[in-house]
């Protein structure tokens, strides 16, 4: 039992403060570069969730028992008091934690499951559709699977979905499209087909399941939500430009983002609702400002990222 405590102690010190590095490096490289580019949010809002996990690896199972520094310089100095209180910090988490460690890693495996069991449920209750029923679905899907160098996913067609149309899969993935969506423009069927490959294309709902399992094992952490929601944001952002680039055409996409929000208006007080494009999830007037007016790229480089990675674990080895 001391044992696990100890490691949620340590654990629990490199969330907490891992967390809050990765959000004031965030915010310190928005402020210098400015802010709005979804690649800079999500390699952030990933570290935020990594860096916990990634520092305890690198400081007490790859090299147990090294130090970054000689922890003897700041010992009784105020640098150093400030570090025994982060890790005091640690410690009450642990006190906290560990009774309930064992149960909440049980509840968090079970999601997980959940997850991947309904998946294949749902492929068993429902039929995938043909290209004979809906050629014209097809044809598109087709076309932009090969633009995206994907295989082209298997499609299911249902109704009463309340404009439900999502990518779905952990390893076999698939798009449901709602009948109601069928009766849109040609144009506004090819943007909502569009936008859920190009989900297939990044394996957002893989990733969605790994960030959710980092942000649940670390939910005692603020910075972690912040995080997660963040990556939820720039989830469809992404996606909305990767739609864009194979419709070519961004007043369009903007346009079928506003007509299905308003066509969904009606199902808002459906609360497990998630309209097509990933309306639900997000802010429409935002996502049409950014697409219509697309904002300079900002991104940070991996060179950038690993060195803000490495000050990091030098700074959380001084903590526990």
């Amino acid at each position: 039992m001391a044992l696990i405590y100890d490691i949620t102690h340590t654990f629990s010190s490199y969330v907490i403060f891992g967390g809050l590095f990765g959000f004031l490096f965030y915010c310190l490289w928005s402020k210098i570069k400015g802010d709005g580019c979804p690649k800079l949010c999500a390699r952030f809002m990933w570290f935020v969730l990594l860096i916990p996990l990634i520092t305890y690896m690198t400081l007490k199972v790859v090299f147990p028992g090294i130090d970054f520094y000689e922890t003897k310089f700041i010992s009784g100095t105020t640098l150093g008091s400030v570090f025994s209180l982060a890790c005091q910090v640690g410690y009450w988490s642990s006190l906290f934690l560990t009774p309930v460690l064992f149960v909440w890693l049980s509840i968090i495996i079970g999601r997980i499951l959940y997850v991947f069991i309904s998946g294949r449920k749902f492929r068993q209750v429902n039929i995938a559709a043909t290209r004979e029923e809906f050629p014209e679905v097809f044809a598109v899907a087709g076309q932009f699977s090969r633009r995206l160098g994907i295989k082209r996913p298997d499609i299911f067609i249902l109704s009463d979905q309340n404009l439900d149309s999502f990518a779905f899969g952990l390893f076999k993935p698939g798009i449901v499209l709602d009948q109601e969506v069928l009766r849109l423009k040609q144009e506004d069927i090819r943007t909502v087909i569009a936008h859920e490959l190009a989900h297939v294309y990044r394996k957002d709902a893989l990733l969605s399941v790994i960030a959710a399992f980092l942000r649940d094992i670390m939910f005692f952490s603020p910075v972690t939500h912040w995080a997660y929601n963040g990556l939820m944001r720039v989830k469809e952002e992404r996606a909305d430009d990767i739609a864009v680039g194979l419709i070519g055409d961004r007043l369009q996409y903007g346009a079928t983002l506003i007509k299905v929000w308003k066509m969904g208006a009606g199902y808002e007080a459906i609360p497990k609702v998630y309209p097509a494009l990933g309306i639900a999830q997000t802010n429409v007037a935002n996502r049409v400002e950014r697409i219509i007016k697309p904002l300079p790229n900002r991104n940070i480089s991996i060179i950038s990222t690993i060195i803000i990675g490495v000050l990091t674990i030098n700074i959380l080895s001084l903590i526990c």
